[in-house]
């Protein structure tokens, strides 16, 4: 089914938050779940704040290849256990024209302590805030963490995992026997369709929240 539109493991020295953030960590993406479609060859004006307060506009198309969303909550294990690899993925690609960005959910999240968790899980530069859900939702995204590909024009290339690491509830493998996003981005630098363009991403369940009320407000 084609989307036309958007769509490591916990440090051991830090402390999962509280026992009901491990149950909202094996949630997982609902099956079939479509992205909000996007205007023909237009990608949406969406603006939101960097870590420093500044606006940005992570879907202007300006030149690059491709871009890369992440969407995190920064007291999710799997999204803490990937930080490793979505570093090294942001800095990989973007020597070969892919735009990579790491998306923080949650509506409470102040920049400070976002800071501190970016410093703390490596992420150097591309973090950006999503508070009011407007890329959460204009991907489709429902889980952290989960990755979103785009075309400069708007059109939602791949979603889903980054790789199968985390196989299913409370099951992990050393290593990945599939790299869904590396494979994807590869398949897009070389001008080849992406194979599967839509996988099921496992970890925590991105809430609605204040935020998404106050979107619809």
């Amino acid at each position: 089914m084609k989307e036309s539109a958007l769509n490591f493991f916990r440090r051991p020295h830090l402390r999962l938050a509280s026992a009901f953030a491990l149950v909202l960590c094996f949630a997982q993406l609902a099956a079939g779940a479509e992205p909000v479609s996007a205007p023909a060859g237009k990608a949406p004006a969406i603006s939101v704040r960097n870590l420093e307060g500044t606006s940005i506009q992570p879907l202007a198309d300006t030149g690059q290849k491709a871009t890369a969303l992440f969407f995190v909550m920064h007291e999710c294990p799997v999204a803490n256990g990937y930080a490793p690899e979505i570093a090294r993925i942001m800095s990989e690609y973007s020597a070969k024209g892919i735009r990579s960005y790491v998306l923080y959910v949650e509506d409470d999240l102040t920049p400070a302590k976002a800071r501190d968790h970016a410093r703390d899980y490596g992420f150097k530069s591309g973090t950006l805030l999503d508070p009011k859900h407007l890329l959460v939702k204009a991907a489709g995204a429902t889980i952290s963490p989960e990755a979103a590909v785009l075309s400069p024009a708007g059109e939602g290339l791949y979603r889903g995992r980054i790789d199968d690491r985390v196989a299913d509830f409370g099951k992990r493998r050393v290593e990945p026997t599939r790299r869904d996003l590396r494979l994807a981005l590869d398949a897009i630098l070389a001008g080849k369709p992406v194979s599967a363009r839509l996988t099921r991403a496992i970890g925590c369940y991105i809430p609605e929240g204040h935020s998404s009320k106050t979107e619809r407000n």
